[in-house]
């Protein structure tokens, strides 16, 4: 990071940080993390960590935001916003037909979609970055 210029902060809440970072840092892009977006959806489902599926179900999450994972050498790899969407709908609808989401679900899903739908869980990777708070 030293002699580069930062382009780029990953933050776990960005409805909460990004007006701040932007006040400092105005020409930045604002990520979300998406392991942070993944447990949101842990709060979603109904049981939560008690529940046999809440496992499996944070998996399913995690990988519809990223196609691979990061590794010590290798940055993460994100599927395109519109892959992203489609699979947190499709992983959204079959849990629901399942009766694992509990009240609060719908409108944790919506947010999450947002977040996704403006680009704030995927980068290229190109980027100088902050990971942050």
């Amino acid at each position: 990071m030293l002699g580069s210029v930062l382009e780029a902060i990953i933050c776990d809440n960005t409805k909460i940080f990004a007006s701040t970072f932007k006040k400092v840092f105005p020409y930045v892009i604002i990520f979300e993390d998406p392991r942070h977006a993944v447990q949101r959806y842990g709060g979603g489902i109904k049981d939560g960590a008690k529940s046999l599926h809440y496992q499996s179900m944070l998996v399913e999450a995690s990988n519809c935001i990223y196609l691979t994972k990061a590794t010590p050498n290798v940055p993460a790899v994100y599927r395109p916003v519109e892959d992203q969407i489609r699979r947190l709908h499709a992983f959204f609808t079959k849990w629901q037909r399942a009766g694992c989401w509990n009240a609060a679900a719908l409108a944790l899903h919506t947010s999450q979609l947002k977040l996704v739908a403006q680009g704030r869980l995927s980068h290229n990777g190109e980027l100088s970055v902050l990971n942050s708070i």
